[in-house]
């Protein structure tokens, strides 16, 4: 099993995507319950073909229903296309299989803010930077939900910080 998924993950990392969808075919053919095997082919498809990652996440879920880092990458996939609400189950189930996992917190504050629960979307957006402060992702969020709140300060600090982590400016409290 493990040279079969090497060879078909080296296919899609080599840009052969036909070739990585006969090899993978393969796989899930020769062993359909082993658990991981759709969600590793729609991760290194994400970048390259996000729809068939998409459709990957979802197979992962047949076979494993409660994964909640398959649950966060369906719920980021229908996010980068801002489909929040097609987003916010797969978020909110993610939270509930693993609540520890930051992406899980960092994709239902997301939907939670886009949506329209800007202040139910703060505590998980929060519960990221505790973990990760550096987080680029969870302080462009907040920046969004503060802007929304009509929280200037708070939107401007969380920008100044994304300027700061992108290696684009001066962190909001350095010194020269």
């Amino acid at each position: 099993m493990l040279s079969m998924v090497g060879r078909a993950a080296s296919e899609v990392k080599n840009g052969d995507l036909p070739g990585a969808h006969r090899s993978f075919l393969a796989v899930f053919q020769r062993f359909p319950t082993i658990p991981n095997l759709h969600y590793l082919y729609g991760y290194l498809l994400f970048t390259a073909d996000p729809d068939q990652a998409i459709a990957q996440f979802q197979a992962e879920l047949t076979v494993s229903p409660a994964s909640a880092i398959t649950h966060a990458m369906l719920a980021w996939a229908y996010g980068m296309r801002g489909e929040y609400v097609a987003d916010l189950p797969n978020a909110q189930k993610a939270v509930e299989e693993d609540p520890s996992l930051p992406m899980a917190q960092l994709v239902l504050g997301r939907a939670m803010v886009e949506t329209g629960d800007i202040t139910g979307g703060l505590p998980h957006l929060q519960a990221v930077l505790a973990s990760d402060p550096q987080n680029l992702e969870a302080h462009l969020a907040l920046a969004k939900a503060y802007s929304k709140l009509g929280r200037a300060d708070d939107a401007r600090r969380e920008r100044l910080e994304c300027l700061a982590i992108s290696g684009q400016g001066a962190a909001p409290n350095a010194t020269m």
